[in-house]
């Protein structure tokens, strides 16, 4: 009898186990979407802003401000997700960090440092590297979809166990 409720309460906790897993993991597919759509959404407002005065103590000022202070690493992400499946070479990465407003001028050799930036992030996993008579091209991974899990009967564990 004691058994039986232990088992009751582990298979419970297993499956809300599961399911708190399977929740963790559709927000991660959630955010990896609206992470593509800022990446997406962020050149074109660079552009069009580049259009008008922007006043300076505006939100929108602050906003470009920080565009243009971020890091080269995060800026060759945001070209990456914005250009989806399309995929990129080295110079055209930086044209699009030069309109992007970030600053390459610190640089001695912007390509070799987007070279060594898509390097990292292909080891990483984050941009996949394709072979071209006309040099290499990269793409950005996408986050791939899972199947949610499917919590196994305890007691078919447990009996499993004991043979």
């Amino acid at each position: 009898m004691a058994d039986d409720l232990i088992l009751q309460a582990l298979e419970a906790h297993y499956k809300a186990y599961i399911s708190l897993k399977n929740d963790r993991q559709r927000a991660h597919e959630e955010l990896a979407q609206i992470n593509d759509a800022i990446a997406t959404i962020t050149p074109k407002i660079i552009g069009l802003s580049a259009l008008v005065e922007v006043p300076e103590d505006s939100e929108l000022s602050t906003f470009l401000f920080e565009i243009k202070t971020t890091g080269i690493t995060d800026a060759i992400r945001s070209v990456l997700r914005s250009a989806g499946a399309v995929m990129l070479r080295p110079p055209v990465i930086k044209d699009q960090l030069i309109k992007m407003g970030l600053n390459l001028s610190g640089y001695q050799n912007p390509l070799a440092v987007i070279g060594s930036v898509l390097k990292r992030l292909e080891e990483s996993g984050e941009v996949r590297k394709i072979p071209h008579k006309d040099g290499a091209r990269y793409r950005w991974v996408r986050a791939e979809k899972t199947r949610p899990a499917e919590p196994p009967k305890i007691s078919d564990v447990i009996k499993k166990k004991g043979k």
